[in-house]
C-alpha cells in the first residue's frame, strides 16, 4: 500500500531520478546539487508545518523541533531522571504537541507526521552507543492489514535516515522480529496485566536469526508507558544471541 506523503514523495523523487553507482566519484557533485534541488523543490511545495497546530512555520527550526512558537511552550521535555529507565530511552513526555502528533500518526493515518517526529528520536542521547542496527517494534499481521502501515517501522526508517546523513553507521531491520500472535492493546489493559499480555508475544524468525548473533540494536515504538513492550522486544531479541539491546520511544507516559 502507497502512502503519498512528503516523505514517500522525496523518496520515489531521490530513487527516480538519482544515480545510485556510488563508484563514480563524476557523479558526486551531480547528484549532491540533484538532492538538493529536489528538497528544496519539496520545501517549496510542502513548507514545514507545526506538529501541534498545523500552522505552517517560518522555516525549518534550527533544533529540527517543528512546533511554532505558541505550541513550543506546550512541549514537555522529560526531566534526566525519566529520560532513561530500565533499559529504554525516550525523547518527550507524553503531552502537548508530540502527544497530539503521536495520536495523528498512529490513528488517524497521519503518516506525513512521520518524518518530523522521527527527527526528535534521531536527537536522542542513544546514539552516543555503538550500535548496529535498528528494529521496529513489529504489529501482528491483522493490525498491519487494518492500518495499512506500521507508526514505529515509519519512525525507525526516518530516524535512520537522519543518523545515516549525521555519519551513523547503522542498519534498518524492520524483519529482524516478528509478533508470533494477536495481543489486546496495551492501552485497554491495567498497567500490571501489561507485561503479561506481551509475554513471548516476540520472536526472531529463523531465517534472520543469524542476523542478530553478536548484533547491538536498539527497538524503536512510538510511545512507551510500562515499558513491556519493549521489554518483551529485547528479550527475543537476546535470546536469539544480540550482544546488547536497547528501547527508544519517541514519548514516555509519565505517572
Amino acid at each position: 500500500m502507497f502512502l503519498f506523503c512528503e516523505a514517500g514523495f522525496t523518496q520515489q523523487l531521490q530513487h527516480s531520478w538519482v544515480p545510485t553507482d556510488t563508484s563514480c566519484m563524476l557523479l558526486q557533485r551531480p547528484r549532491r546539487w540533484i538532492r538538493e534541488q529536489l528538497d528544496s523543490l519539496v520545501e517549496f511545495w510542502w513548507p514545514p508545518t507545526c506538529l501541534g497546530c498545523g500552522c505552517v512555520l517560518a522555516a525549518h527550526p534550527a533544533d529540527d523541533v517543528f512546533v511554532c512558537t505558541g505550541c513550543r511552550f506546550d512541549l514537555s521535555p522529560l526531566p534526566p531522571e525519566f529520560e532513561f529507565e530500565s533499559g529504554i530511552w525516550a525523547t518527550q513526555g507524553y503531552d502537548g504537541p508530540v502527544a497530539r502528533a503521536a495520536r495523528g500518526l498512529k490513528f488517524h493515518g497521519r503518516t506525513e507526521l512521520a518524518g518530523s517526529l522521527a527527527l526528535l528520536l534521531a536527537q536522542s542521547r542513544v546514539w552516543d552507543g555503538n550500535w548496529t542496527a535498528v528494529v521496529p517494534v513489529p504489529l501482528h499481521r491483522v493490525r498491519l492489514l487494518r492500518r495499512g502501515y506500521n507508526q514505529a517501522e515509519l519512525l525507525a526508517r526516518w530516524a535512520v535516515r537522519q543518523l545515516r546523513k549525521r555519519g551513523h553507521n547503522i542498519a534498518l531491520a524492520p524483519r529482524l522480529l516478528r509478533r508470533t500472535r494477536a495481543t489486546l492493546p496495551q492501552t485497554e489493559i491495567a498497567a500490571r496485566d501489561r507485561f503479561s499480555n506481551v509475554n513471548g508475544a516476540f520472536d526472531v524468525p529463523k531465517r534472520h536469526a543469524h542476523l542478530v548473533q553478536n548484533a547491538r540494536i536498539v527497538v524503536v515504538d512510538d510511545v512507551t508507558t510500562t515499558g513491556a513492550t519493549l521489554q518483551a522486544c529485547r528479550q527475543a531479541l537476546e535470546q536469539a544471541g544480540a550482544a546488547a539491546t536497547c528501547g527508544l520511544a519517541l514519548a514516555r507516559a509519565l505517572p
